[in-house]
């Protein structure tokens, strides 16, 4: 369902481009502002399930490909490399739903490294280790040692700093 949404959501990103090209005509403002709202729900909503880098690119090539067609249809240059290039769009696609794998949830993580959390629902061991609460990557220990940062409003009150 969720992919089926993402191709229709791609290819309504061809009819807000296309409306785009007369956007002064009231009527064409209106499928522009629905196009483009229909178009980035659908995204959004597809997003919940397929991963936010490999549903981004598909989204974009469907509608790159719908428009490019639709611009072939209505009379703009489609020749041979085009046709090309986009049938590489959509060998694309194909290839990033493939190499998704069947053993990994849409956050990426692998099914064998569980889902196993602490008292804040934050996976077990990614809080850092000097008790402020905050990712392992950014413990407040890592903060002292890179120095003031833009907008400190006194930078010389960070611990670590001075010494």
């Amino acid at each position: 369902m969720h992919w089926i949404l993402l191709i229709l959501s791609g290819s309504l990103e061809a009819v807000w481009a296309h409306a785009l090209s007369d956007i002064l005509d009231p009527v064409n403002a209106i499928v522009f502002l629905l196009g483009l709202t229909g178009s980035v729900w659908g995204l959004q909503r597809a997003m919940k399930v397929i991963p936010m880098g490999t549903a981004y690119a598909i989204w974009v090539g469907v509608g790159a490909s719908v428009t490019a067609i639709w611009s072939g249809i209505e009379g703009e240059p489609f020749g041979p490399a085009k046709i090309a290039f986009l049938a590489l769009i959509i060998v694309g696609v194909i290839g990033l739903e493939l190499s998704r794998g069947k053993g990994t949830d849409p956050t990426g993580a692998s099914a064998a490294e569980g889902s196993a959390t602490d008292s804040s629902g934050s996976p077990a061991g990614a809080s850092a280790a000097d008790g402020s609460g905050a990712p392992a990557a950014f413990s407040s220990e890592d903060a002292t040692k890179r120095g003031p940062t833009r907008g400190d409003p006194d930078p010389g009150s960070r611990r670590g700093l001075g010494e």
